[in-house]
């Protein structure tokens, strides 16, 4: 969730940043030993991201 004083408060929505989506998806979904993303500054790794991690503690915690 994003806080009231963000530009875009509420829950984090990837849509945002779209061209993250396949990135993520292929981190998530580990098939591959390195995925490498060719990306401008702040264009939204960060979030991607603590998404994976999330889903990652979420999904397979051991």
């Amino acid at each position: 969730m994003y806080p009231e004083t963000a530009g875009i408060p509420g829950p984090r929505d990837p849509g945002l940043t779209p061209y993250m989506i396949p990135w993520s998806s292929a981190v998530h979904r580990g098939g591959y030993r390195r995925v490498v993303a060719v990306t401008s500054a702040q264009s939204g790794k960060t979030d991607s991201m603590l998404d994976i991690i999330g889903a990652r503690l979420d999904q397979k915690p051991a």
